[in-house]
């Protein structure tokens, strides 16, 4: 991520559940602590620094970057009476030892911003972005990840919404099927498991995809995948979800992606559970939603983000 993408995340989680202002002002002194550092991730900052520099006490940190680590912003290591905490920003590289990194506070490599790798726009974070995890694998950002995960669910929405009904009859003629809209389900879900979603960065991309790869689809709908989840499920909460939708949400199981648990996790931590069975509730008492749109987890966003009854 970039620094403007670090920012626009974090006001985007803001939409969904506002944060307390202290969270705000620690949140944005600490990505200025690592851009002054050259992006050094993590990197070590004194307590004492905080309280002088917020105008907070130790109680008052510890609680915000609780905060702020829950919201998946950050993450830190307890520091002790002789070393400082250790703070990670979630979203961008981590450096291997950041111990024996060289803190640059200055002008480098002809940068005139102060960072380092001949930045000259103080946006772009040097190297390959990875994300940081408590196991200290690298792995592709969650934030990204979405991102594309969005972006490929944008592509099948148009399908749905029958935006590409030239295309989608001749496939029907080709491949002797009555509707693409009955395997979109299945291509989701293969796409994801053979990690294709990255590469599909155009509809035409979507569609060579889906025709070369049809062979491995099969004909699920929402309700049979649902079953699935269910029975998958590993969260007693997410199951218990999974099979409310299942049988008093009917119009919701059989019309709409179901909500995968990683999904849920995430609804459930920006806007509550609470919100999240309200939202599911509304949309399952309109048939006409329930049969437009193709991804329920989508549209849960989109129905609180924008408030709608």
């Amino acid at each position: 991520m970039t620094y403007i993408e670090l920012i626009n995340e974090f006001w985007k989680q803001n939409g969904f559940k506002p944060f307390k202002p202290m969270d705000a002002k620690m949140y944005f002194y600490l990505l200025h602590q690592c851009n002054i550092r050259g992006w050094l991730n993590p990197f070590q900052l004194q307590t004492r620094n905080l309280e002088l520099e917020l105008e907070i006490t130790r109680k008052m940190i510890e609680e915000s970057k609780n905060r702020l680590k829950q919201r998946g912003l950050i993450d830190f290591t307890v520091g002790s009476r002789h070393k400082s905490p250790y703070y990670t920003i979630i979203g961008i590289e981590v450096t291997e030892n950041p111990d024996n990194f060289n803190v640059s506070h200055g002008n480098t490599n002809g940068n005139t911003n102060g960072n380092t790798n001949g930045n000259t726009n103080g946006n772009t974070l040097y190297n390959k972005t990875k994300i940081y995890t408590n196991n200290n694998k690298n792995l592709l950002p969650r934030a990204r990840e979405e991102r594309e995960l969005e972006r490929l669910d944008g592509f099948l929405q148009e399908i749905t919404d029958n935006r590409h009904q030239i295309w989608e009859n001749s496939v029907c003629k080709k491949l002797g099927i009555d509707s693409v809209r009955d395997y979109l389900y299945s291509f989701r879900e293969h796409a994801i498991l053979n990690a294709a979603v990255e590469r599909m960065v155009s509809i035409n991309e979507v569609k060579s995809y889906f025709v070369n790869s049809f062979r491995y689809f099969t004909k699920d709908n929402p309700l049979s995948l649902l079953k699935s989840y269910e029975e998958k499920g590993e969260d007693e909460s997410y199951v218990k979800f999974c099979h409310w939708i299942r049988t008093k949400c009917m119009n919701v199981a059989k019309d709409l992606i179901p909500v995968t648990e990683d999904e849920f996790k995430a609804v459930v931590k920006a806007y509550g559970s609470r919100d999240l069975f309200e939202a599911v509730k509304q949309i399952n008492e309109r048939p006409d939603i329930t049969q437009k749109y193709f991804s329920l987890y989508r549209l849960v966003i989109k129905w609180v983000e924008n408030g709608t009854k």
